[in-house]
């Protein structure tokens, strides 16, 4: 399948080595949990290898004037496994993407 690629800044890595990922790779969304990349737009990202989708978790990222703790809640998980509900925090998600895994 035909896939997206972007270059990137790095604003804050959370976890892991993110100095190896040099490339983010998506779909196109609309039902194959691709995240449509834009320029000039702030992501959330998780990833190991550099492929991203919304099925992972990975989302545009609404800035840290609109973050609404979430940034602070993945921290604790990445450091106490603290549980937190997404549902709680604002996003921009199309609201008609669906993944099938």
């Amino acid at each position: 399948m035909k896939s997206v690629v972007a270059e990137f800044e790095l604003i804050e890595s959370l976890k892991g080595n993110s100095e190896e990922i040099k490339k983010l790779y998506s779909r196109f969304g609309r039902g194959d949990c691709g995240i449509p990349l834009n320029v000039g737009w702030q992501y959330i990202v998780y990833t190991n290898d550099g492929v991203i989708s919304v099925c992972s978790g990975s989302r545009p990222y609404p800035g840290k004037e609109n973050d609404d703790g979430y940034t602070e809640a993945v921290r604790a998980y990445i450091k106490n496994g603290t549980d937190f509900n997404t549902e709680d925090f604002f996003f921009i998600v199309p609201s008609d993407i669906e993944c099938e895994n």
